[in-house]
């Protein structure tokens, strides 16, 4: 072979690998594109859940030993005191109105799930999130009306942490837009 002969032979060796590593890179470019898509979608959680699941666990898990400094926290955090409820004190957090209630055998935190036309958050958004921070084990689900609660269909869960301290979500599937969703913690030794 001569010189030319093996330089054109490299060359087309050369350009054959530099196609195949050319198509190679095109095809794997949106498959990582995807992939990377997949990943940033499923870290983005709701907002409004977070908020819920922070506002649990700042104010109603965290207080569950010492009660009764709970009222003097809220206050210092600016909480405002419901007029109507007195131990209901209140706060918007991007123009969504949360709810700590300090009632004598729980806490609740509560929202009303449907704003502007919009709901917050779904029921099993909630549950994952709450599931998740707290360690809960759902006890008892059931759908249904509940007279004494709500005129509304609701979604009641019991929940038992692995300290077996107790927790329960009444969560409206109807009538979203004046129905409060609750979430309460149930205080030690209650």
């Amino acid at each position: 072979m001569t010189i030319i002969a093996i330089s054109k032979l490299n060359l087309r060796i050369t350009e054959r690998f530099y196609t195949r590593c050319l198509i190679f890179i095109l095809l794997t470019i949106p498959i990582v594109s995807a992939a990377d898509s997949t990943v940033s979608n499923e870290s983005n959680t709701n907002p409004y859940v977070e908020v819920f699941s922070d506002l649990v666990q700042e104010y109603c898990v965290k207080f569950r030993y010492k009660p009764e400094k709970l009222q003097a926290r809220l206050e210092a955090d600016g909480f405002k005191r419901n007029t109507e409820f007195e131990a209901t004190f209140e706060k918007d957090i991007e123009s969504i109105s949360y709810a700590i209630t300090i009632d004598r055998n729980f806490c609740t935190t509560d929202v009303l799930l449907k704003h502007k036309n919009k709901i917050l958050f779904s029921a099993d958004q909630l549950n994952e999130a709450l599931t998740s921070l707290l360690k809960l084990t759902t006890t008892k689900s059931k759908t249904g009306y509940d007279p004494d609660v709500s005129d509304s269909k609701i979604l009641q869960k019991k929940y038992i942490d692995d300290r077996g301290e107790k927790y329960s979500l009444f969560f409206p599937l109807e009538n979203q837009h004046n129905e409060y969703m609750t979430f309460d913690v149930h205080w030690v030794n209650q």
